[in-house]
């Protein structure tokens, strides 16, 4: 399955000559229902019409479950998606902890997240 048809958490980032904008989905979406969302509740409608926005792009973060347990997904020094090499998503293990090999950029990585606050307040 494509990392873009699965339902995922998206970043939107857009910006005009004079500001930048950023939000993230609060559920997870498709990236057409990411782009379409961002469309229609992010993105003003009348800058959109007179094309005062740059292009603006939908950034997948992971999936809900990924997102809650801080799944890696990304590769902290070139940004490439790596969620698929670090496990399977809809599996019961996170892996928070990993050393790893970028496909992408070849460094060799180490990254703990060490907690998320959804996992804390699990715990409360």
């Amino acid at each position: 399955m494509s990392k873009n048809s699965m339902p995922m958490l998206y970043r939107i980032l857009a910006q005009t000559e004079t500001i930048n904008i950023e939000a993230k989905t609060s559920r997870a979406v498709t990236e057409s229902e990411a782009v379409e969302d961002a469309k229609k509740h992010v993105l003003h409608p009348n800058t959109v019409a007179a094309g005062g926005y740059r292009p603006f792009v939908v950034i997948p973060m992971g999936t809900e479950h990924q997102w809650k347990y801080g799944h890696i997904n990304y590769c902290p020094r070139c940004g490439s998606y790596i969620g698929d090499e670090m496990s399977d998503p809809e599996s019961g293990i996170i892996n928070n902890v990993q050393e790893f090999e970028c496909s992408e950029c070849e460094a060799t990585v180490f990254v703990d997240i060490i907690s998320t606050p959804e996992e804390a307040n699990k715990n409360e």
